[in-house]
């Protein structure tokens, strides 16, 4: 996990990406490029972890006009070791997440660093508990 912080070094994260813009089906082949990929370039990696993000329109908080926003974080930890399309080892329920700040972007900013605190240990949690390492 410390490695690789982001999949957009991977070719396979553009497909990957167009395919969740579409919805949450990804087609077979899709996963099959995403888990080859990181089979052949990062041997080493044990664990693949998709996920979504998505930001609400902003609102205003009544109390200090400042910008509110919300955030939703939901994901999958797939195994990387073996051949084909794994099954999921651990699922990220949805998580919220809403913060208030000057700008919409120093709010957004609050929300991605809650949701990828709160993300990472509810992983970790459960990959413990399922005996996944």
């Amino acid at each position: 996990m410390q490695k690789i912080k982001n999949g957009g070094m991977f070719k396979c994260s553009k497909d990957l990406d167009e395919a969740f813009a579409l919805g949450d089906d990804v087609d077979a082949d899709t996963w099959e490029k995403v888990f080859t990929e990181v089979r052949t370039r990062e041997p080493s990696v044990k664990f693949v972890i998709v996920g979504t993000l998505d930001f609400s329109a902003p609102s205003q908080d009544p109390n200090s006009g400042f910008p509110v926003i919300n955030g939703t974080v939901t994901g999958a930890v797939f195994p990387v070791e073996g051949d084909g399309i794994p099954d999921a080892v651990a699922e990220l329920p949805p998580m919220h997440f809403k913060a208030s700040a000057e700008s919409q972007q120093d709010a957004k900013k609050a929300v991605v660093t809650k949701l990828s605190e709160l993300a990472a240990d509810e992983i970790i949690t459960t990959l413990h508990n399922n005996g996944a390492f």
